[in-house]
């Protein structure tokens, strides 16, 4: 079972007891990069828990406390990391705990916030931060790879990055099948339902450049999309072979608005052409497909005013859908810049109401600009218009190092916390006008109470 290089990808144990497991689309592409290039590796899925124990997924079943000894069965040289900013907390544990049972391994880091704090992960035992940006660590990790194996390893302790192989989304290869053995994605509904999923890389880049966004920094503000024919080789592909139809969508936009327009009426020309496309593709060859993804509220409003036929071709393969409101406050939304009224909310709720598609709704409370009547409003809005089967997220809005936000919070000397392993968007880390320490934390633990006991307990 040994391998030369290890892919450690950590899942929320939070997420997981809840029945939702959902690894990295972006690990999931290396996976199909390092075999095209010929590089051994494996692929462990870690789970940490609260008493210091790390367990591991194999297939769809946790194998608990195994993280260890698993490490020393693979005995890998090079290891890498890639998570998302606000699992740190998740993720810090399972770095230390690779460096004591790997001691000579090249431990190596992929995430925003390595990129603009890397003294930090040094410290916790991380030899390289891997690339400059979400997508130079695709073409970065493999070369730096093939050198410490190759026993020419790059001095230390520096952003590692490589010249660019990949030029166009559609060269990547599809995800490798070991991937998939090693995994079973899939969400565990509060109906019972459990849906079972594959995994699509189909673009990088978000238009939305919202200031508060480190994702805006690390994945970039240009849109670049996976053409429709790559997206249904690898969904065939997945099909063959693992009888999957659901397929989750890592974009951090599946159909993004046209940054150029900016007025009420802009469609990303590509993400409509390349919708209509994979429409074709799948009304021939594949119409039990189904998607879950991210989309903002105000793109389906756009679509379902000024593009119907559009909007049916788009919405007719979803399951389940993400969806930033944000906020319900109009003060809110624009001191947040976005272009979004509380209309084009409802309508957006509307339309995927209408097609029983289940929605995950985002908020994102605590801005300086949130009151206590900001944010009543906000949770009235989620217990009278959401959908019975909506499942409502509030995340407290987090100053992450390397984003607009931040600069601005450390210009007005507002930070309360510099220890990274809190930017989990759980905590206020930021003197707030209107709330105290710990206000807000305890409002969103009260709200999540009353809105499950009445939705689920009648």
């Amino acid at each position: 079972m040994k391998s030369e290089v290890l892919l450690i990808d950590t899942i929320s144990p939070l997420r997981a007891e809840k029945g939702l497991i959902c690894p990295l689309p972006a690990m999931a592409q290396m996976t199909g990069i390092l075999e095209r290039e010929g590089i051994p590796f494996d692929i462990v899925f870690a789970i940490p828990q609260d008493d210091g124990s790390i367990d591991t997924i194999d297939g769809s079943d946790i194998i608990t406390n195994n993280f260890e000894s698993l490490l020393l069965e693979i005995a890998p040289r090079v290891v890498l990391f890639y998570h998302d900013p606000e699992l740190i907390h998740y993720v810090t544990p399972v770095y230390k705990k690779t460096r004591t049972a790997l001691p000579k391994a090249a431990l190596c880091l992929s995430s925003s916030l390595a990129r603009v704090r890397p003294v930090y992960f040094q410290e916790q035992g991380i030899d390289y931060v891997c690339g400059s940006s979400g997508q130079d660590v695709l073409d970065s990790f493999p070369q730096l790879a093939r050198e410490v194996i190759a026993g020419q390893a790059p001095p230390r302790g520096k952003i590692y990055s490589a010249p660019r192989n990949y030029l166009d989304l559609n060269d990547y290869p599809l995800i490798s099948q070991r991937y998939f053995n090693k995994i079973t994605p899939q969400w565990c509904f509060p109906n019972g339902d459990v849906v079972k999923f594959g995994i699509i890389f189909g673009s990088i880049g978000c238009t939305g450049a919202c200031g508060h966004c480190p994702n805006s920094a690390y994945w970039g503000t240009s849109w670049i999309p996976m053409s429709a024919e790559r997206i249904f080789k690898e969904m065939q592909a997945q099909r063959e072979h693992f009888g999957l139809k659901t397929f989750y969508f890592g974009d951090l936009n599946f159909f993004p608005n046209n940054p150029v327009i900016q007025d009420t009426n802009g469609v990303h020309p590509y993400a409509a052409e390349r919708m209509r496309r994979l429409d074709e593709l799948l009304a021939a060859y594949a119409p039990d497909v189904r998607f879950i993804s991210t989309v903002r509220p105000d793109t389906l409003s756009i679509l379902a005013r000024h593009y119907p036929d559009l909007l049916e071709r788009y919405l007719r393969y979803y399951h389940s859908c993400f969806l930033g409101f944000e906020s319900y406050s109009p003060k809110v939304l624009a001191g947040l810049d976005r272009r979004i009224t509380r209309e084009m909310l409802q309508l957006a709720i509307k339309v995927l109401e209408d097609r029983n598609i289940t929605i995950v709704a985002s908020f994102l409370v605590g801005s300086i600009w949130e009151t206590p009547e900001t944010l009543a409003q906000t949770e009235a809005f989620i217990m009278e218009e959401l959908p019975s089967s909506a499942i409502p997220l509030l995340n407290i809005m987090t100053p992450f190092p390397g984003t607009k936000f931040y600069d601005y919070i450390e210009q007005h000397n507002l930070l309360l916390e510099h220890d990274l392993i809190r930017f989990n968007g759980q905590h206020m880390l930021y003197r707030h006008p209107a709330f105290q320490p710990g206000e807000l934390e305890e409002r969103i633990q009260h709200f999540y109470y009353k809105f499950f006991t009445e939705r689920y307990t009648g």
